[in-house]
């Protein structure tokens, strides 16, 4: 080993890791990883000698990192952002592993903890008739009533323009992410899986006429934009996105975007969707994902309908 490899640091390897293994990828997914390693892995370990790092040095930033509080409201991290910091990790000194600037990876065998993410939950039926309510007279209907109906990621619905929009069919191949939550970013979907089309239902139609979608001249104009065009920035969509759930649900609602997939999925099992469709309609890209919410509903179905057969 040369006296450069004897002296290389971690901060050195991720500057080699990022350009060699990352630069292909999309842009809001290398930002994530910057961010991660920014954030959470240099500021700990970046000085320190690749060669020297211990799994117990990784096991410990692991282990604070899940038990460390941040933002105004001082939140723990969830499980799901102490996991990818593992994973980048992984990645970054199994790399280093295969260029034989280390003999053995010392993340290959690190446990996680952390907080439980937010359970999803889709609405309630009272909440269903209110949220729907909402759609119609509220300023940010439109993108309440694409999500509803559609399933679609906060990204996708933001990133949807007049041309997406068929007589059946609307097309998805694009989104707006927010890897800084500033700027939106203009990406493909993360897998091949979020390339897809969805039908319709004739309600969202029916709200697309009543918001002059259909009416839009240049196909290319966004359905969701800010005043003086363009996509919306995080603060912007998050505002109006807080200012309709709380209209439409009240101020204490745990209701977030991504709920209104695991009720789109719902609702796709209600009406008797097969899970292969529903999985393409969500974009899924594991059928295991949309076997987890399918399985939930039906084991509750079959409850619901133990409790009608015992009150009989």
């Amino acid at each position: 080993m040369n006296v450069f490899e004897t002296k290389l640091t971690v901060e050195d390897w991720s500057k080699c890791w990022f350009t060699s293994y990352k630069s292909g990828c999309a842009e809001s997914t290398r930002l994530s990883y910057q961010r991660l390693l920014n954030n959470h892995v240099l500021p700990v370990i970046g000085k320190r000698r690749i060669k020297d790092v211990t799994e117990a040095q990784l096991q410990k930033l692991l282990n604070d990192l899940g038990q460390k509080r941040y933002g105004n409201n001082q939140k723990q991290y969830t499980k799901k952002t102490v996991d990818e910091v593992r994973g980048v990790l992984f990645s970054l000194f199994e790399t280093a592993k295969a260029n034989r600037k280390i003999s053995v990876n010392p993340a290959g065998h690190l446990k996680i903890s952390g907080a439980k993410g937010e359970k999803r939950r889709e609405l309630s039926e009272t909440e269903r008739k209110a949220y729907l309510d909402a759609c119609e007279t509220h300023a940010f209907g439109l993108f309440a009533a694409i999500i509803y109906y559609l399933g679609l990621r906060r990204g996708e619905a933001l990133a949807l323009t007049r041309r997406d929009i068929g007589e059946n069919y609307v097309n998805i191949d694009k989104q707006y992410s927010f890897p800084t939550n500033s700027k939106p970013v203009s990406d493909t979907p993360k897998t091949n899986a979020g390339i897809r089309h969805i039908k319709i239902p004739q309600a969202l139609k029916e709200i697309f006429e009543k918001y002059g979608v259909y009416e839009t001249e240049d196909p290319d104009d966004l359905l969701i934009y800010a005043p003086l065009g363009g996509p919306l920035s995080y603060s912007q969509f998050r505002d109006r996105w807080n200012n309709f759930i709380q209209f439409a649900l009240g101020e204490d609602t745990d209701i977030t975007p991504h709920s209104l997939r695991h009720n789109y999925a719902t609702l796709l099992f209600e009406a008797g969707v097969d899970v292969l469709t529903a999985q393409k309609y969500l974009g899924h890209e594991s059928i295991e994902t949309t076997m987890r919410i399918y399985t939930h509903w039906s084991e509750k179905s079959k409850r619901i309908s133990d409790n009608k057969i015992f009150n009989i």
